[in-house]
């Protein structure tokens, strides 16, 4: 075993590519396990990247770890390409800083919000809304939901009517029956 733990600086990481900035504490431990190295870590570290409401900066506690299977590749092995949870050797070097990358990446919710209660953006105006609110109309109903909106309508008038239908028919046989 082989432990690896600290603060490491990759400078090629290149998340910022991803839209993120922040730097990771790491832990990795390298193992040798039934003819395999397996490659177990660990990364925490802020992330910091935009909110989706409002497209401030927004922070993420990033907490991730990984197991990773490493299999070296002899030069006439063929290597099964479609297992992405195996990581093939070639010339015996194994790139870190892209298993990490990846990881972090992954890691990542897609919506991440710069506080719980974000009010986002004006649909108008662009407002942030977070920061006051803007002068535009804002409509309560979701204009996508107009068309299912008459339907319910019309369908809850077609019960009313046949409720009064059935109901008038219920008088009319106690009527009748007295």
């Amino acid at each position: 075993e082989f432990h690896i733990r600290d603060y490491l600086h990759f400078p090629n990481l290149l998340l910022s590519e991803e839209g993120f900035q922040g730097d990771f504490h790491i832990h990795l431990l390298v193992s040798w396990v039934e003819e395999k190295i397996l490659l177990s870590g660990s990364i925490e570290g802020e992330v910091e990247t935009t909110c989706v409401r409002c497209a401030d900066p927004a922070l993420f506690h990033l907490q991730t770890s990984f197991t990773i299977p490493v299999v070296g590749v002899a030069k006439d092995q063929e290597m099964d390409l479609e297992d992405d949870e195996v990581i093939y050797l070639e010339h015996n070097l194994l790139d870190v800083e892209q298993i990490i990358r990846e990881n972090i990446i992954l890691s990542v919710p897609l919506s991440v919000l710069c506080q719980e209660d974000c009010l986002g953006l004006c649909p108008v105006c662009g407002q942030n809304r977070n920061l006051g609110q803007c002068a535009c109309q804002q409509e309560t109903t979701d204009i996508r939901m107009e068309g299912f909106q008459e339907k319910l309508s019309r369908l809850l008038k077609e019960m009313v009517v046949k409720e009064e239908s059935a109901s008038t028919q219920k008088e009319d046989v106690q009527v009748s029956k007295k």
